[in-house]
């Protein structure tokens, strides 16, 4: 868990940790079993604007990955579930980055043709 820093955005992991008497921080957990464990950055900026975009807030999912973009423009990649990402990139940049947008929607299906299913054409 302390290696996906995604898990730790998630507030009911850190509510079952609290309740089995856990620290509910990733580095105090990393310490606890004797690991050390780095911050991505990008990849958190990426995470928060992906999450944003699935909620539909559309203007700070973009801010987000734009930010996450600026850091390291590779952060994708190491994002879990790349096509679901991609995805949710597309959405982000629909009404204001159609090209951008689109290009996000390519990547998708070009990871998983199943992706192309998931989206309305309107």
């Amino acid at each position: 868990m302390v290696n996906t820093q995604e898990l730790w955005s998630v507030g009911g992991v850190r509510r079952s940790l609290e309740a089995c008497g856990l620290p509910n921080d990733r580095v105090e957990c990393a310490q606890l079993v004797g690991v050390s464990v780095s911050h991505d950055e990008a990849l958190d900026w990426l995470h928060q604007g992906l999450s944003k975009a699935g909620i539909g807030n559309l203007a700070k999912a973009r801010e987000r990955i734009q930010k996450a973009l600026e850091l390291d423009p590779a952060v994708f990649e190491r994002a879990p579930g790349a096509d679901e990402s991609w995805l949710l990139c597309a959405r982000a940049f629909a009404e204001s980055d159609p090209e951008r947008a689109l290009a996000a929607y390519r990547r998708a299906i070009s990871i998983n043709a199943a992706m192309a299913q998931r989206v309305t054409p309107v």
